[in-house]
């Protein structure tokens, strides 16, 4: 019996997704959700592809916009029944610095007094 590439499966998916919805719509919901496993019974033959997503709201609207036309993508690309679950991950440290892009700014400390400048007159 032939071993599946559970992500590659999931990987065509996505490529799927972005010919079905197109790229704006694609990119909102679907950029920053990551394989992480496959859950699969030996004995029935089914399983689950398991992806992190960032937050629980990006968990629900995904859930409930598109997992039905994932879990039918999942089946007519592995030829069982595979289904979706979505699970909420925390990127590491250096994925997060990789990643963002965004300035970083002081944090105020409450017990540390702050300079401010009167605007020029």
């Amino acid at each position: 019996m032939a071993v599946l590439d559970y992500e590659g499966i999931w990987k065509e998916t996505l490529i799927q997704l972005r010919n079905d919805l197109g790229e704006e719509e694609f990119s909102g919901w679907f950029s920053e959700l990551n394989y992480l496993r496959t859950r699969f019974d030996e004995q029935t033959g089914n399983g689950s592809v398991v992806i992190g997503v960032p937050s629980v709201f990006h968990r629900d609207k995904v859930s409930s916009r598109y997992q039905k036309a994932i879990n039918l993508k999942l089946k007519q690309l592995s030829g069982k029944e595979l289904t979706l679950e979505l699970e909420i991950y925390k990127k590491n440290k250096s994925e997060t610095e990789k990643n963002d892009k965004s300035p970083v700014l002081p944090v105020k400390n409450e017990e540390t007094p702050v300079e401010t400048k009167a605007p020029p007159k």
